[in-house]
């Protein structure tokens, strides 16, 4: 029988401990060694704690559970990035005629991304002058697309017949194959127009992808 004689709400008035947490519980423990723990660094977890403890991806925000003691994790849904592995995503920019060169996506910490497939979309503002565009990676920049003014300034989306596709979705010399790319983590897909003599246009460009890692 509960101790009436305690203030406390019924439900608080024994604590049980998930290690430095308080949780709610039905008798005093003390801090056990094999107990859950709460902890968060950066990157994805490599580290052995007991089983049902809890860790924070500082940098993307993934939570992660721990289904045993030896350092194996699984990931939760949710969190920053949003993806486990296998889900697949979709992102997009609006880039204009004058825009710096505008990364699109950039693959979170302890992550590792495919990109499948990467468009421009029917531009929201057709470009004028001589203006172009590529959209690469870090190693390549204009490994996915390489956008003339006539696409810039057309009224199609570019990306969808695979000779539009770069080098790398679509390969080079006689090794043209739909294929996709892996960024690893910290890369980015980069979109870079050249404005040359425009002086107005605006277009989206679309990335496809799947967390592979």
């Amino acid at each position: 029988m509960a101790d009436v004689s305690d203030p406390r709400p019924l439900g608080l008035q024994k604590p049980a401990v998930f290690r430095e947490v308080a949780v709610v519980g039905g008798a005093d423990v003390a801090d056990v060694p094999s107990s859950p723990v709460l902890v968060s660094g950066d990157g994805a977890p490599s580290l052995s704690r007991p089983r049902g403890s809890l860790y924070l991806d500082k940098s993307s925000g993934d939570a992660y559970t721990a289904t045993d003691s030896a350092g194996t994790w699984a990931l939760l849904e949710g969190g920053g990035a949003g993806l486990r592995v296998g889900e697949t995503g979709v992102t997009a920019a609006d880039i204009a005629y004058d825009d710096s060169a505008t990364d699109i996506l950039t693959v979170p910490a302890g992550q590792e991304y495919l990109i499948t497939d990467v468009y421009m979309l029917v531009p929201d503002t057709a470009w004028d002058g001589n203006g172009t565009m590529i959209v690469g990676d870090d190693g390549d920049d204009d490994g996915f697309l390489s956008l003339s003014n006539a696409n810039l300034a057309g009224s199609a989306v570019v990306g969808l017949a695979v000779n539009e596709r770069g080098d790398l979705l679509f390969g080079s010399g006689s090794s043209h194959v739909i294929r996709g790319h892996i960024l690893a983590a910290g890369e980015s897909v980069t979109a870079t127009p050249t404005a040359g003599t425009s002086t107005q246009g605006e277009v989206a460009i679309q990335v496809h992808y799947q967390r592979i890692g």
